[in-house]
């Protein structure tokens, strides 16, 4: 028979010890409950789940359809060094480098020829070795060719085009590197847009995208990076120009990569 003295023990001994360490772990991280034991359990389950956020992310079922299979750049090249790397059929940008969990992000593209194309949304991770979960899809929406823009001062290339696409970024999405793949319905042409999603969670593990750098040594439209040697400027290595968020990512040049062409994911992908 059980006495009324142990009917709210745990109903065996593995719920025991799971209920003591959660104690001791909460102690261990300064969790203070004024309310008796259940709330200090609570609290510190609470936690553990949020810690646990992105490894059940990375178990859910990912995909490798996240990577282009028919890519193009410009012929050419920009002068007697640089390959152009610029995808005109399909390329573009977001609206913001980095976003977080329910605020409005923008995805501006510009196709030519002018073409319906498909935004693929992936958040990239581990999941099983497959790099990437499909999140969102956009099926058909309409490109249109949107123009260069003039050269600015300080030798600046600021897109100023129309969104594409606007949409809420959804509570569930967790912090990470989002990939839209952007497929051009006439042509087949496929390009990326990247951002992050971020958020204020205490973590054991940081990663740091390097996106301001990656502004820094993006050429698009053509040789506009911000160590391209303008007129009145021989120096190599001293900042020349000034650039902008505001236009996809093409062709970089730098010591470390000497050139490389990202497709549009900035310099995120090897």
């Amino acid at each position: 028979m059980t006495s009324k003295n142990n009917q709210h023990e745990p109903n065996d001994r593995g719920e025991g010890l799971r209920r003591r360490e959660v104690i001791k772990g909460a102690a261990a991280a300064g969790l203070i409950a004024a309310t008796g034991t259940h709330a200090l359990v609570h609290a510190a389950e609470s936690k553990v789940a949020q810690s646990d956020l992105i490894k059940r992310e990375n178990a859910k079922p990912g995909t490798r359809d996240w990577q282009l299979t028919r890519t193009r750049q410009l012929p050419g090249k920009i002068n007697k060094i640089l390959n152009n790397g610029r995808c005109p059929w399909i390329e573009g940008y977001c609206s913001a480098n980095s976003v977080r969990a329910g605020e409005n992000l923008q995805v501006i593209v510009s196709t030519n020829p002018v073409s319906d194309f498909k935004l693929e949304i992936f958040r990239t991770g581990y999941y099983n070795g497959d790099g990437a979960r499909l999140v969102n899809t956009f099926d058909s929406l309409k490109g249109t060719t949107q123009p260069d823009p003039p050269v600015g001062e300080n030798y600046v290339r600021e897109c100023q085009w129309e969104p594409s696409v606007e949409f809420e970024i959804p509570k569930d999405w967790l912090s990470g590197v989002y990939l839209g793949k952007l497929t051009a319905r006439k042509s087949g042409i496929q390009s990326y847009v990247i951002f992050v999603v971020r958020d204020d969670r205490p973590c054991d593990l940081l990663f740091q995208t390097s996106d301001l750098t990656w502004s820094a040594y993006n050429r698009w439209p053509a040789d506009y990076s911000i160590y391209t040697t303008h007129p009145g400027f021989s120096s190599t290595g001293v900042p020349s120009g000034t650039v902008s968020f505001d236009r996809p990512y093409g062709l970089f040049t730098h010591p470390v990569n000497k050139m490389k062409k990202s497709g549009g994911s900035g310099e995120y992908l090897p």
